[in-house]
């Protein structure tokens, strides 16, 4: 009787219910809902943060830009296309518009360089007028306050991983250990993508950085699938070594 009552308030061992339960359908620890809820709130801010941008546009390094204007005028010649600092250069001096219907049009491919471009272009009588646009990595508006709002995000989601490992490994149970590891991993995948973002945006000038990031959330990625697969092989191992020793325990008494 003594022996039937210690193996009642015993902790038992993991099962799947544990894992349902880290999934979100039973209790979860507070401290772990606050932890997702402020990393999400924190994505979603900095996704609706306003950035302004050039008055023609923002364009992917490399590829060509269409600089158009509508004139009444009978021709119009691009005056000068100067490129970013450091070391701007002008170039294209005096070179003529295409003109349909009053529409007028010059491809400008020479994109190699971030940062602003200016650039002017005169009418028939004379008037000067001037545009300008941005070159980017990627096509997309940067600004350092986003960077600044995505460097925060990485550095909490740093602090969580290392948050979730530690407490996995002070788990006693095989279940929140593998639970807390699957959000652990999920969390270093996001992270190794906002790195690799920050890197390709605002790192332009040493691309070796943003490759080595590339290929690590790559690789982190692919990896994902095959460890999923293992932690449910190990909880399902250790539900049926649970079953085992039920039986061995009821056979004994």
């Amino acid at each position: 009787m003594k022996e039937e009552i210690i193996n009642k308030i015993k902790i038992r061992e993991p099962n799947l219910k544990d894992v349902y339960h880290i999934c979100g359908a039973g209790k979860m620890p507070s401290d772990i809902k606050w932890l997702m809820l402020t990393v999400i709130l924190g994505i979603l801010i900095a996704m609706y943060i306003p950035s302004s941008s050039a008055f023609l546009g923002t364009f992917k390094k490399g590829e060509c830009v269409q600089l158009v204007t509508v004139l009444n005028s009978s021709y119009a010649n691009i005056s000068g296309i100067t490129t970013p600092t450091p070391n701007p250069e002008i170039l294209y001096q005096n070179a003529e518009m295409d003109n349909v219907a009053n529409f007028f049009n010059y491809t400008f491919c020479n994109t190699t360089k971030l940062g602003i471009y200016t650039y002017g272009y005169i009418d028939d009588i004379g008037n000067v007028y001037s545009n300008d646009f941005e070159i980017t990595p990627n096509g997309n508006q940067l600004s350092t306050s986003s960077g600044i709002i995505y460097f925060i995000i990485l550095i909490c989601l740093v602090l969580s991983f290392v948050f979730l490992l530690s407490k996995g490994f002070q788990s006693d149970m095989l279940g929140w250990q593998i639970g807390y590891s699957l959000i652990a991993y999920l969390v270093l995948l996001v992270s190794s993508f906002i790195a690799y973002q920050l890197a390709f945006n605002y790192l332009a000038d040493t691309p070796f950085i943003s490759d080595i990031l590339n290929y690590v959330w790559i690789i982190l990625g692919i990896l994902a699938f095959p460890i999923f697969i293992f932690a449910i092989f190990g909880l399902l191992l250790s539900y049926a070594k649970e079953l085992k020793n039920k039986k061995k325990n009821r056979f004994s008494s």
